[in-house]
């Protein structure tokens, strides 16, 4: 199970973060359903995650 604070914090960063990787919220909602039931896809999911954030950085 997740910790509620992390739903409130993707919240919180679409609401004042300036720049975001793309597709963030649902890059993030995938790793949140799938992270401890598919670790494939979990795996998937950070390496999209990555490379996102490496395109805004």
């Amino acid at each position: 199970m997740t910790h509620p604070g992390e739903k409130r914090m993707v919240e919180y960063a679409k609401g004042y973060g300036k720049i975001l990787p793309k597709n963030f919220e649902e890059n993030l909602t995938s790793l949140f359903s799938n992270m401890f039931s598919d670790k494939e896809n979990t795996l998937l999911i950070l390496a999209n995650i990555v490379t996102e954030i490496k395109k805004v950085i």
